[in-house]
C-alpha cells in the first residue's frame, strides 16, 4: 500500500492553545504529535462509523438529510422500548 504524507500548518489560539498544550504535557507528548493522535484517534472512529452505517443501509430505501429530519418530534416518541 501506497503511504501518502501530507504536512499541514495549523494554528491555534487562545483556550484551545492552552488545552492543547497542556495535555500534551500530561501525555507526555509533544503538542504535534499530540494533535497526529487525535487526529488519527477521531477519523479512525469516522471510517468505523461509516461502515457501520454502510452495513445498515437498506437496499432502494429514501435517503433522509439530517437536516430534514424534525429531531423534535422524533427524540419525544418512546423509540426505545426494553422488552420484558
Amino acid at each position: 500500500m501506497d503511504q501518502e504524507k501530507l504536512n499541514v500548518t495549523v494554528s491555534f489560539e487562545g483556550e484551545l492553545a492552552r488545552y492543547l498544550k497542556d495535555i500534551a504535557e500530561i501525555d507526555n507528548r509533544t503538542v504535534k504529535e499530540m494533535l497526529v493522535h487525535l487526529v488519527t484517534e477521531a477519523l479512525e472512529e469516522d471510517i468505523e462509523f461509516s461502515k457501520m452505517i454502510e452495513k445498515q443501509d437498506a437496499d432502494g430505501e429514501e435517503l433522509i438529510r439530517a437536516e430534514d429530519v424534525d429531531w423534535d418530534e422524533v427524540l419525544s416518541k418512546d423509540l426505545l422500548r426494553i422488552k420484558r
